[in-house]
């Protein structure tokens, strides 16, 4: 399985269009790794997790093209996390060939309703049928292409925000992103699942910060030393080991030592690798 980081920003991206402080001055100024757009990656080259407002930028930068995908999952409505007024350029007006002639959607009810609420005014767009969507629910598996996705409930700030577990064969990579801690049955669901995961990719919104520690609730991102903590259970249940890849992601310009070089010092020690836009991973 190969998972590559289109964006690792959270909503602002780095540098935040408005933003000066010292994390952005010097994304401005170094760029590299330093520039974040808003988080999204691919896994492959067919399944792509979240569809925000950097999609069609990312898709050039990595030439991926965008007319033979058949699957999006999304993990929740937020608007880094969902442009869906891009959909309107898959209608024949504006898409005069595709690769694929039906898009699939997949996420929760609220986060397709949030699609429609656009797309139905867009003219012309339901009879097309260019786009569709499946609605899927809390820790119901379903076959996407090759993968079997179990959508777990994140703990956010939407009516029903997902992380997904996506297994590929014997491949397994579970997706933290934008979440806080696990809640318990989200624990106790995979440690009954008796899976040992290849890869798990951490919500670090507020940087080398332990937010449970420092707010006394985790309950809508984490922080390294959370990510540190989560990996920890998961050891001691046997979902994850030594072996397990572990990358932190999903970093706000605001956290504590968001700057690239010092996250990633900070990452080493605990074993956890700091994406970056562009990183790929194969498990």
């Amino acid at each position: 399985m190969k998972i590559k980081y289109w964006g690792t920003a959270a909503a602002e991206g780095v540098p935040g269009i408005f933003c000066n402080c010292e994390v952005c001055r010097l994304a401005r100024a170094e760029k590299g790794r330093k520039l974040r757009t808003r988080s999204q990656l691919l896994i492959n080259d067919d399944l792509l997790v979240d569809f925000g407002p950097d999609t069609y930028t990312n898709s050039v930068k990595y030439d991926f093209n965008m007319t033979n995908l058949k699957h999006i999952i999304i993990t929740h409505p937020h608007e880094d996390h969902l442009y869906s007024e891009e959909l309107e350029h898959r209608l024949s007006g504006f898409a005069c060939e595709i690769g694929t002639p039906v898009l699939v959607l997949h996420g929760s009810a609220d986060t397709l309703e949030t699609i429609r609420r656009v797309t139905d005014r867009i003219p012309g767009f339901k009879g097309q049928d260019r786009v569709i969507y499946d609605i899927m629910k809390p820790y119901e598996t379903r076959a996407i292409g090759r993968y079997y996705v179990t959508p777990l409930p994140a703990e956010h700030g939407t009516a029903t925000p997902f992380v997904y577990l996506i297994e590929e064969g014997d491949k397994s990579f579970l997706l933290l992103n934008d979440t806080g801690r696990p809640s318990y049955e989200v624990y106790q669901y995979l440690v009954k699942r008796g899976i040992l995961l290849d890869a798990i990719s951490f919500d670090t919104t507020y940087g080398f910060e332990n937010v449970l520690v420092k707010y006394g609730k985790a309950d809508h991102h984490m922080g390294l030393l959370d990510n540190v903590a989560v990996k920890g259970f998961l050891d001691m249940n046997g979902v994850s080991d030594r072996h397990t890849v572990c990358i932190a992601t999903h970093f706000s310009h605001q956290g504590i030592d968001a700057d690239y070089h010092k996250m990633a010092e900070h990452s080493a020690k605990y074993g956890f690798i700091t994406s970056y836009d562009g990183l790929e991973i194969e498990v």
